[in-house]
């Protein structure tokens, strides 16, 4: 999650090459590193974690707020994420409301 939060996809790369790395761990938010990948905008790294396998698990999983990968690229404004993500075959759109949401 670390290197993936400072953008070091090198290093992404190479605990992908590890056996047995958990790439759907969730840090205390509930956030996977797909998530992390999503918010700061970085396509290249949502790329690698969707190619590892079990990458695609979490594309439904909601972190501590409620979002998922995809509606925090939508959220954070990442286009790019979103355009991957969306690729995806068999993403659902759906997503929970934030209970945080403030009525207009």
């Amino acid at each position: 999650m670390l290197a993936v939060r400072e953008g070091h996809s090198s290093i992404v790369e190479i605990l992908l090459a590890e056996p047995g790395i958990d790439v759907n761990r969730r840090d205390v938010n509930g956030s996977t590193a797909l998530h992390l990948a999503c918010r700061y905008g970085r396509v290249d790294l949502v790329q690698q974690l969707l190619v590892h396998p079990g990458g695609l698990y979490c594309l439904e999983w909601q972190d501590k707020w409620g979002e998922t990968p995809l509606l925090t690229a939508t959220r954070k404004g990442h286009l790019l994420c979103v355009e991957h993500l969306l690729q995806v075959p068999g993403i659902h759109l759906a997503t929970r409301v934030r209970k945080t949401m403030v009525a207009w």
